[in-house]
C-alpha cells in the first residue's frame, strides 16, 4: 500500500467517524491551574520556605545558645 493510500484511508476515516476524538489532546479538559501546573510550583515553593524557616530558626537557636555559653565564662 503506498503512503498516499494510507493517509487517504486516515483522512476518509477521520471524516467517516466524524473526528477523531481519542487522538484530540486532553488538556482542554484540565483546569487552568493543572495545565499549567501552579499547583506543583505552589508545593515546591512551600517546602523551600518551609526549609528556610527550618533553617533560619536553627541558625538563631544555636547562637543563642553561643551567646549564652560566651556570657557563662565571661568572654564577650
Amino acid at each position: 500500500m503506498k503512503p498516499i493510500n494510507t493517509a487517504l484511508f486516515w483522512i476518509e476515516y477521520v471524516i467517516r467517524h466524524k473526528g477523531a476524538s481519542h487522538l484530540k489532546a486532553q488538556s482542554y479538559k484540565m483546569p487552568w491551574y493543572i495545565y499549567h501546573s501552579v499547583d506543583v510550583v505552589l508545593f515546591l515553593t512551600g517546602a523551600v520556605l518551609l526549609m528556610l524557616l527550618a533553617t533560619v530558626m536553627l541558625i538563631s537557636r544555636w547562637q543563642e545558645q553561643n551567646n549564652k555559653r560566651a556570657g557563662e565564662t565571661g568572654m564577650a
